[in-house]
């Protein structure tokens, strides 16, 4: 019984002892074993996220690419009968027809009929979606509205740019001529601030022409088409021009103004748009806006208040930010407020409706001429009656700053300010004006998908028949200069101090270092 207890308890055998050639485990060490743990898991962990890494990249580079040019190859540019080509064209006039309000206000219905026959005449056997919307765009821009147009389907559209090849660069075009602002790929080899004269033999000018003549604008000003063109150029110049990946440009050098040219390659439209959003946000139509800016300088008596947008999803309390800035605006004692709505595309009336109350001292219509029961639907019953100004309102001087991208509601706001010779305007023609049409909706076309966004209710700003076909002019125009723009420096708010007294300092100052 004491030897089994030795056994029990693995006492070390004496020598003899028939148990001698049983191996004992050595004491166990607990730290070596922990740190052998560690690294066994830090191994695991660098391998897995290598091989994550490694799969991710050529789904990246690889997969998606390959998938993206099967999409295009099979839907956007495959070719197709004529029949479904001529189908598609003749869905496109009826779907106009049905429901646009003013499909007619700048075209008879003669001009129209003419126009669809000689685009149906060109069409041909073995076309694609691709040739249809490039003939069929001009037909709905020339409608004279910056809320219908015709679009790419939505799988072509991100297969274009997952896997297409676009051209770098980021233009900004000023007086009708082409300049370039921002490189968005490494090894372009034109300087910033050129200007571009010419791709691949085709003048700018051409190109301008081309993209106004397919990209909606409201009325026959070309404006807010001007502004759409310079959003996602590279991806314009593709769908509308040329898809050419290796390309001829001419242009102007900014420091000795000679004519130059060079050779300049395509780049993969995911890389080139990625550089977009992170070198000019403010062009990203898909960007998620800021907040609006605000800044109150006490000692000069002068504040700033930018408005990136009136959609209320990117900032739901924005009533209560101007309660709370045009509070702090009578309690300053702030006699100058400069209101910045450049590159403010709209949205609904709430917050413009609630800015005017502010800068208004009577009352005011909003919205004139309304047709129930739609605009019940739409909520937007109260906005066709007499709104009081607010009791605390701001009644100094004020300097409204304006451009092409100044559109929709942006136009409906600046009209009622316009028409009281409320604000002085500062900057280039807005994009939009006292009329716009919206309430839209996107209509598929059945054979090639392509999408028509189209309005069906006018909506008209309560200031009678002023600014009914054309945006708002500045009374003092200002373009923004190519030097400037490459500096990050804004030639607006350069004008207003050097011109107008009034300093925004360090606002538009290009970043220190």
């Amino acid at each position: 019984m004491a030897e089994w207890r030795d056994w029990h308890h693995f006492s070390q055998p004496t020598p003899g002892d028939p148990r001698s050639d049983v191996a004992y485990p050595p004491p166990r060490d607990i730290r070596r074993e922990a740190r052998e743990f560690l690294r066994n898991v830090a191994c695991g962990a660098v391998v897995f996220a290598v091989i994550g890494a490694v799969g991710w990249l050529a789904y990246q580079e690889v997969v998606f690419p390959l998938y993206g040019r099967a999409a295009l190859a099979l839907g956007f540019e495959r070719g197709r009968p004529r029949a479904q080509l001529v189908d598609d064209l003749h869905y496109l006039k009826a779907a106009l027809e049905e429901h646009h309000p003013a499909l007619y206000r700048y075209q008879s219905p003669e001009e129209l009929n003419r126009a669809f026959a000689r685009v149906e005449a060109t069409l041909r056997d073995g076309q694609s979606a691709a040739d249809l919307l490039r003939a069929a765009a001009p037909l709905v821009a020339a409608i004279g509205c910056g809320h219908t147009g015709l679009r790419a389907p939505l799988d072509s559209v991100h297969a274009a740019l997952t896997s297409g090849r676009v051209l770098p660069l980021g233009v900004r075009f000023i007086d009708g001529r082409c300049y370039l602002i921002a490189h968005y790929a490494r090894g372009v080899p034109i300087p910033r601030g050129a200007e571009l004269l010419a791709i691949d033999g085709r003048p700018m000018s051409e190109v301008l022409k081309i993209l106004l003549a397919d990209l909606p604008s409201d009325r026959r000003d070309n404006a807010y088409g001007s502004a759409i063109a310079e959003t996602q150029f590279p991806y314009w110049y593709w769908v509308f021009v040329s898809r050419r990946t290796r390309v001829t440009v001419r242009y102007r050098d900014p420091r000795s103004g000679d004519e130059m040219e060079c050779e300049l390659r395509a780049r993969p439209s995911r890389a080139v748009m990625d550089s977009f959003r992170r070198q000019s946000p403010e062009l990203d139509p898909y960007r998620r806006p800021p907040p609006m800016k605000t800044a109150i300088f006490p000692t000069r008596g002068t504040a700033y208040l930018r408005l990136y947008t009136f959609l209320p999803q990117y900032r739901p309390d924005g009533t209560a930010v101007l309660r709370t800035f045009f509070s702090e605006l009578a309690e300053r004692g702030v006699a100058t407020l400069v209101l910045d709505v450049r590159g403010n595309g709209g949205g609904p009336p709430p917050v413009s409706v609630d800015l005017l109350g502010y800068l208004l001292s009577q009352p005011f219509v909003y919205l004139a001429d309304p047709e129930p029961p739609y605009y019940q639907a739409l909520g937007y019953e109260g906005y066709y009656k007499e709104i009081e100004p607010h009791a605390r309102g701001f009644t100094g001087r004020l300097v409204v700053l304006i451009g092409p991208g100044s559109f929709s509601t942006t136009g409906h706001f600046l009209a009622h300010l316009a028409a009281r010779d409320r604000a002085t305007f500062v900057g280039q023609r807005s994009g939009g004006g006292a009329l716009c049409f919206d309430a839209s909706r996107i209509i598929e076309l059945p054979n090639t998908g392509l999408r028509l966004r189209v309005a069906t209710l006018p909506f008209r700003a309560g200031v009678g028949e002023l600014f009914p076909d054309w945006g708002i002019e500045p009374d003092y125009r200002v373009d923004p200069r190519p030097e400037d723009l490459v500096a990050g420096r804004d030639t607006v708010l350069t004008y207003l101090r050097t011109d107008l007294g009034i300093d925004l300092r360090p606002l538009g100052e290009p970043p220190s270092g």
